[in-house]
Order: C-alpha cells, then sequence, then structure tokens
C-alpha cells in the first residue's frame, strides 16, 4: 500500500512524462533513456511509440500480465526500474519518427561514402541503398540530395579506383 501511495505522489506531480508545454522536445526521452538505458528505450518507442502507456504495478493479475509483456519488451531489470519510478501512472511514449528517420539518413549517408570509396557509380550505389534499407530509388536521391554532392576526396577516389581499378582503399 505505502508503493501505491508513493506512486500517487509521483503521478500527481508528473502525470506524464511527455507533457507537451513543461518540458523541451526530447526531455522526457532522454529521461527513459537515463533510467532504463538507449536499447531499451528504442525498443519501448517501437512497441509503444505514439501512445499513452499506462505502466503497471504488478498488483493484480492484469498488472502481472502487463508486467510481463513489458519485460518481453524491455527486459525485466529495466521493466523493474521504469515501474519503479512510474508504476500506476499513465506515460507518453512518442514515436521518435523525426529521430529514426534523421539516424536512418545519417547511416545512408555514410554507407554512399563507403560505396563511393569502393568505386560504385552514384547510380549503382543509389540502387544498392534502395535495396539495403527498403527504400525507392528516388527516396535514397532526395536523401543523398539533402546531405550535398559526394565529398571531393570520396569522388576522386571513386574515379582513381575506375580507372585503375587497384585495390588500394582511399
Amino acid at each position: 500500500m505505502e508503493h501505491m501511495a508513493k506512486n500517487r505522489e509521483r503521478r500527481s506531480a508528473s502525470s506524464e512524462m511527455f507533457p507537451g508545454q513543461a518540458r523541451t522536445r526530447g526531455q522526457g526521452v532522454n529521461e527513459l533513456v537515463e533510467l532504463i538505458g538507449l536499447p531499451a528505450a528504442i525498443e519501448l518507442i517501437r512497441a509503444k511509440g505514439g501512445t499513452s502507456f499506462s505502466v503497471p504495478l504488478g498488483i493484480t493479475l492484469r498488472g502481472q500480465e502487463q508486467r510481463e509483456k513489458l519485460v518481453q519488451i524491455i527486459g525485466r531489470e529495466q521493466a523493474t526500474k521504469l515501474i519503479g519510478r512510474y508504476g500506476g501512472t499513465t506515460l507518453y511514449i512518442p514515436t521518435c519518427r523525426q529521430a529514426f528517420v534523421d539516424t536512418r539518413d545519417r547511416n545512408i549517408n555514410l554507407e554512399r561514402d563507403e560505396l563511393a570509396r569502393e568505386g560504385l557509380s552514384e547510380r549503382a550505389l543509389v540502387s544498392v541503398l534502395a535495396v539495403r534499407h527498403g527504400l525507392s530509388d528516388r527516396q535514397i536521391w532526395r536523401i543523398l540530395k539533402k546531405s550535398g554532392p559526394v565529398r571531393p576526396d570520396m569522388a576522386a577516389c571513386a574515379a582513381a579506383r575506375r580507372v585503375s581499378r587497384s585495390s588500394a582503399r582511399c
């Protein structure tokens, strides 16, 4: 019963983890990452992103079932931490869609540089990236265009490799 009283106090202090006007964008996610770690936070966002999530206490049979579902998503240790701080409250879990898109786009650009180093033409590397990331070639072109042209050192490296077909890395 004491545990429930503590959670009610927390609930009145912050009934939502991510209230839009009270916190800057991303601050609530940072708190979540700090509490349960980045891998668990990412899994929770993938599973529950865009929803209000009732954090179970695990006292009732239904609560125990919900707790086990949470354990399956983020692991026992992380679920215990989340329940310890927010059990009995409702958290809004953001989608973090833009962060995932930005990370994907950054990775695509890094892979583009690597493929250019290997001597692939822009058209060839766009095809490889489209298949690898499950995107259309048009979308890959848009992503690459946002980041600007191939770095001069990458373009020179690709041109040199095409001419000499050497196996030396740039």
